[in-house]
């Protein structure tokens, strides 16, 4: 059954962490996935792999950080951003954790990064924008508002004629990517919509409270 049951976040990144422990179990258990269930507590090698992926994560956010400021500004500025990135209080927290935030971000600088590039009449950037925007969704709901910065791109390609640029296939087609690619990834959320409203009601009124009023003090997640 790869219904998650649990949609206050989508599936990517439940996803990910099952293939790479599937395989991990694959290739290290003689028993393969035969006697793999659910348990009261988590094995101490999945959790690891957890930890290994947001690892993976986080440098290659520090990574694309560079390769996105290498498109913007001189090569040494570029570096000592992504070093700020890599060191960020945040993202260093994150890294020893399993979270859904760090591939979003990944994505995230991936779509910036396809932007940042001089624009050309090639098809082949708005699709691969709009597959970001799709596996962004799929890491976290609000990875969707990454169409924004794309329509102003877009925008601007037809120097601001919003009729030239709704005449044009090119955001219908990257749209279309985007919700086939969130849709491929989660289907469950339509064959088992009502464990999904009521997840994403929740998700709702945590977004409208925030963390600032549901904690004791805006740095508590961080133990001070």
């Amino acid at each position: 059954d790869f219904n998650p049951g649990f949609f206050n976040y989508p599936a990517l990144a439940f996803y990910v962490n099952w293939i790479v422990q599937a395989g991990y179990r694959l290739a290290t258990e003689t028993s393969g996935l035969r006697q793999w269930g659910p348990s009261d507590t988590l094995p101490l090698d999945l959790v690891l792999i957890g930890r290994l992926l947001s690892i993976l994560f986080a440098a290659g956010i520090s990574w694309c950080t560079y390769r996105l400021g290498r498109r913007l500004m001189p090569k040494l500025w570029a570096v000592w951003a992504a070093v700020f990135v890599f060191w960020m209080p945040t993202l260093f927290r994150y890294s020893i954790l399993s979270v859904v935030d760090l591939p979003l971000a990944l994505l995230s600088i991936l779509v910036l990064a396809a932007l940042a590039r001089p624009p050309t009449n090639e098809l082949r950037r708005p699709l691969w924008i709009g597959l970001l925007i799709g596996l962004s969704a799929s890491s976290k709901y609000t990875g969707l508002f990454l169409a924004v910065p794309y329509v102003v791109w877009h925008l601007s390609l037809h120097q601001w004629d919003v009729r030239a640029a709704l005449l044009s296939s090119r955001p219908w087609l990257a749209g279309l990517l985007t919700v086939l690619t969130f849709f491929a990834i989660n289907p469950y959320i339509i064959l088992d919509y009502d464990t999904f409203y009521w997840n994403y009601a929740f998700e709702r009124q945590h977004m409208a409270l925030g963390h600032f009023g549901r904690l004791n003090s805006p740095l508590s997640e961080y133990g001070w």
